[in-house]
């Protein structure tokens, strides 16, 4: 994961259904673009965030164990 994303630190976050979202935790650092794919994938997961929090912002990688398509909806 550390040679894909590139970065030192990864952070893991489980989404749901076997979907799991990998993304450097240091990344507002190093490239603070919000990365609107993953960040659709957290608050999609996670709808009580406040609308203030940036979301995923960097590199980013997801995993899915599921059935393509189970998912996004």
């Amino acid at each position: 994961m550390y040679h894909l994303i590139p970065c030192s630190t990864i952070e893991h976050v489980g989404l749901k259904k076997g979907v799991d979202l990998w993304f450097d935790e240091e990344g507002m650092f190093k490239n603070p673009i919000l990365n609107s794919i993953a960040t659709k994938f957290y608050r999609q997961a996670y709808p009580h965030i406040p609308a203030e929090d940036l979301g995923i912002v960097g590199n980013a990688i997801l995993t899915d164990n599921t059935k393509a398509g189970d998912f996004i909806k």
